[in-house]
Order: structure tokens, then C-alpha cells, then sequence
């Protein structure tokens, strides 16, 4: 996973976003988690990714 954040503060009551792109080894279920870490009331939060893998459609194309 490769995360992308923006390194200014965040005030109290303010949000912020990030973006965290999952690249899966094989088609089918997942779920993975992320922890995030700050210095807010909830030092450590974890967060779940579930979905399923499906194969593209070009693949699918490709083997007919």
C-alpha cells in the first residue's frame, strides 16, 4: 500500500483527508487493514478495506 497525506496540522474539529492505493497479489476476497496515527484523542485508529477482486474486463477480452 502506498499512502498519500498532506503533512499540515489539522486543527481541532478540522479534518483531513489521505489516500491509500491497495494493490492485491490474486483476484478474490480481501480485507486489509490500515492504522492511522496522530496525536488526537485516538492516538491509533485502524481501518478496514473489504472487497472483492475481480479479473479486468481487457483480460477477460484477451482470452476468448
Amino acid at each position: 500500500m502506498v499512502p498519500e497525506y498532506s503533512t499540515d496540522p489539522v486543527a481541532p474539529g478540522d479534518s483531513a483527508t489521505f489516500k491509500v492505493v491497495f494493490h492485491p497479489p490474486h483476484t478474490g476476497p480481501f480485507n486489509q487493514m490500515i492504522t492511522v496515527f496522530s496525536n488526537g484523542v485516538k492516538p491509533v485508529l485502524r481501518i478496514y478495506i473489504k472487497g472483492n477482486v475481480t479479473e479486468a474486463e481487457e483480460k477477460k477480452s484477451d482470452n476468448k
